[in-house]
């Protein structure tokens, strides 16, 4: 880089057409030594009062220092040769005017050309169709990157962000036949929002994206009566639809892991097991609506009564328990309570074996209990007990 300091000026003793032999900074001046490094590109004049040039010299710090003429842009008559200078001559730093970039009247900076080593800043295009620069920023989110020369693929092309067209991509040579898509251009325009097209978009090598891909409805191509997916299909944290869900080709539809329904309701008309053993349900099963059962089923293990087989109607309840030592006239509680007062059975057991009567007054029942009657005031060893009525 040529370069470029204040206040440097130092004289040189008949040069001819060599080197400056530097002798020095001039009074309240700074020498080239002190202002730039050996072997540094620097911009000069040399002007001895009558004659000038001016160029770009290439300092050595020794002793004395020199000043090559690497490069002379120009002298004062008109050419570009060293001047011969035979005497006392100044040798300064400053810019020739064939290196300044100029602010023309009209406001325009009129420079040769430009080569930027840091960060320029441009304001934002106001007229895409007018020639002015365009930042960085927004050149990357208008253009699509180029990819160089037009490609020709045969297997499925990938865009990794995304691929949009207002009209659709489609080249077909009759009305059935597709041909291959071409698209070639310098810079192609990003569409912005999501896109939608009034027509089919046709992919005559398929269509792959990495990214999202927002369909509002997906349609067998015509001809065609489903839509073949030969991989997985993989929701994530998305919900899948659906009114009907059908085996492809076989008798079952086989789900190969676990199917958790969370916190949604599984609606199923029939249960069947799939092979021999029994048919499991861990943990709590809280059944709200009436199950139909082939065979009886187990809880733990146990056996489950039907409601067939009970002895009564699964309206009423039976408790039978035993009371000891019974008085007359005594209050005898339900070990359970009922829904209205039951029928009560007794059977007393005197001592030695013998048995006693008790009787009962159907009034005395209530859903809590009854009152006992005997016909002496013998203490009864033992009661039994037996009640019949609502749940």
């Amino acid at each position: 880089m040529t370069m470029l300091a204040n206040l440097v000026l130092e004289t040189a003793s008949s040069p001819g057409v060599g080197d400056f032999v530097l002798n020095g900074a001039a009074a309240d001046r700074r020498a080239f030594s002190q202002a730039f490094p050996s072997g540094g590109r620097v911009f000069y004049f040399a002007d001895d009062g009558t004659q000038a040039e001016w160029g770009v010299g290439t300092l050595t710090i020794a002793n004395p220092c020199t000043l090559a003429r690497s490069r002379v842009m120009g002298n004062t008559f008109g050419g570009s040769d060293p001047v011969r200078f035979s005497g006392g001559v100044q040798v300064y730093n400053e810019t020739p005017a064939e290196f300044l970039a100029l602010l023309d009247e009209d406001g325009r900076l009129l420079v040769d050309s430009v080569t930027v080593s840091r960060e320029v800043l441009v304001p934002s295009v106001g007229d895409w169709k007018t020639a002015q620069a365009v930042g960085a920023a927004e050149a990357d989110g208008r253009y699509l990157r180029s990819a160089g020369d037009q490609q020709i693929v045969s297997s499925p092309v990938t865009f990794n962000n995304g691929l949009s067209a207002t009209g659709g991509i489609s080249n077909w040579a009759s009305d059935s036949v597709p041909n291959a898509v071409s698209i070639s251009a310098q810079f192609l325009a990003k569409s912005g929002p999501l896109q939608e097209t009034s027509s089919p978009t046709t992919f005559g090598n398929g269509l792959t994206s990495s990214k999202n891909t927002y369909l509002s409805s997906v349609s067998p191509l015509p001809g065609a009566s489903d839509i073949t997916i030969n991989a997985g299909l993989r929701m994530g944290a998305s919900v899948l639809y659906l009114n009907n869900l059908a085996s492809d080709g076989s008798t079952d539809l086989k789900v190969a892991v676990n199917l958790r329904l969370g916190s949604s309701v599984l609606y199923v008309n029939r249960m069947q097991l799939d092979g021999a053993g029994p048919r499991t349900i861990a943990g709590d099963t809280n059944v709200t609506d009436q199950w139909s059962f082939a065979q009886s089923p187990k809880v733990s293990g146990t056996p489950v009564a039907l409601t067939s087989d009970l002895p009564m109607d699964s309206t009423k309840k039976l408790v039978e328990f035993q009371v000891a030592n019974v008085a007359t006239q005594q209050r005898i509680n339900f070990t359970e309570g009922f829904r209205n007062p039951p029928r009560v059975w007794l059977t007393a057991v005197g001592a030695s074996g013998n048995y006693q009567v008790i009787t009962v007054i159907p009034s005395e029942v209530d859903v809590g209990g009854f009152t006992t009657h005997n016909f002496s005031s013998v203490t009864m060893p033992y009661l039994n007990v037996l009640a019949i009525g609502d749940r």
